[in-house]
């Protein structure tokens, strides 16, 4: 029988973040998550995050076509 090897990797920010806020997120309720996971991603990437948030789920044309709608008007706009 094989001996388990010991090793001494560090855990990344990425894991760490993950079991500092599980107990937290295992709490919530799936709409409040839901709504969460939006607000982090219009944090991330800015307003039009909501149509990349309704083209993955729902109506992925309906969400592609607005998404391109506010890339035109960005593009079009005075700077």
């Amino acid at each position: 029988m094989k001996a388990a090897k010991k090793t001494d990797a560090r855990k990344t920010p990425g894991t760490l973040a993950v079991e500092k806020h599980r107990p937290l997120m295992n709490e919530l309720t799936v709409a409040r998550r839901q709504h969460l996971r939006q607000r982090a991603a219009e944090l991330l990437y800015g307003h039009e995050a909501r149509f990349v948030v309704r083209e993955k789920r729902g109506n992925p044309a309906r969400g592609r076509k607005l998404l391109a709608e506010i890339r035109r008007r960005i593009a079009r706009a005075p700077k």
